[in-house]
């Protein structure tokens, strides 16, 4: 564990052969890109009119929800943050503010569920999926334990097969999960979400298997293939034991919602510990 004044950061990666997806790290301390072959995108979801910190990076990517009320004075300081950040290239999931989602408590840019399939057919396949609004089942539960994704959008995943797809939206799920895509015809996702104490007595309609991405324990971070990693083995050349063409998936989500709002006793601002800016490492 590491500490920037009183802040407390805990090291978390998820590594594969062609992927490096850094969850939580000290500013100061996050390791260099692999090697030339690599490409750092650094993500982020969810600022609400906020400001912060961010990494640099080869390509930043904002999915979407830049203000807080959607007015004009907010999106003009929004932008000009964004416009001051040193990335070769800045990218949003569209061209106004707020991205659309499917609906959920009739929340502001909802787009009704049975259009999704309408909508999605559309998406052609691509390396970088940006939507604002998760897919079904991967880091889509709020802390009401709905699951609030998209069930067209995951059932075209396997169509689309994005080297990275970056959403946000429900703050509470914000992580990752790397997905290996299985053998032709084979093509079956995993459910993933953020596991609280909770869970143990919760039942399951389905039997996806669930993933813990949480860490615990001093200066460890989680392995791709669910491993921890010693400490001095946290910055190396991104090599490791998964082959298979994957998909990154990132919820980007930087403003603190849930269990993660609180540490140490001290409330986590945006962009803060656990909820800063994702930085992913892909080799090209």
């Amino acid at each position: 564990m590491h500490m920037v004044g009183a802040l407390q950061y805990v090291p978390r990666i998820l590594r594969t052969a062609n992927s490096v997806v850094y969850l939580e790290y000290h500013p100061q301390r996050l390791c260099a890109v692999p090697g030339p072959e690599w490409t750092r995108f650094v993500c982020i979801s969810d600022t609400h009119a906020r400001t912060f910190d961010v990494p640099d990076g080869d390509v930043l990517l904002h999915s979407g929800d830049l203000t807080h009320l959607g007015l004009l004075k907010e999106f003009e300081e929004v932008m000009e943050w964004l416009y001051e950040l040193p990335h070769k290239a800045k990218i949003r999931n569209q061209e106004v503010d707020r991205g659309w989602s499917p609906w959920f408590h009739n929340w502001a840019f909802n787009y009704n569920r049975e259009d999704g399939e309408a909508l999605v057919s559309k998406f052609p396949a691509t390396d970088i999926l940006l939507t604002h609004g998760p897919p079904a089942r991967i880091l889509d539960r709020t802390q009401s334990l709905d699951f609030t994704g998209c069930a067209d959008l995951r059932n075209h995943l396997p169509r689309l097969r994005p080297r990275l797809h970056v959403f946000g939206h429900i703050h509470e799920s914000r992580g990752a999960y790397v997905h290996a895509w299985g053998p032709e015809g084979n093509h079956e996702l995993t459910e993933v979400k953020v596991i609280d104490d909770e869970d143990e007595d919760e039942d399951e309609d389905d039997d996806m298997e669930d993933l813990d991405i949480r860490v615990d324990g001093e200066d460890e971070v989680f392995g791709g293939d669910g491993e921890v990693l010693e400490d001095e083995d946290v910055c190396h050349d991104g090599d490791g034991t998964q082959r298979s063409p994957e998909t990154v998936f990132v919820n980007a989500a930087t403003s603190p919602a849930g269990k993660g709002t609180w540490r140490a006793g001290q409330r986590i601002l945006v962009g803060g510990p656990g909820f800063q800016a994702v930085v992913v490492d892909l080799r090209d």
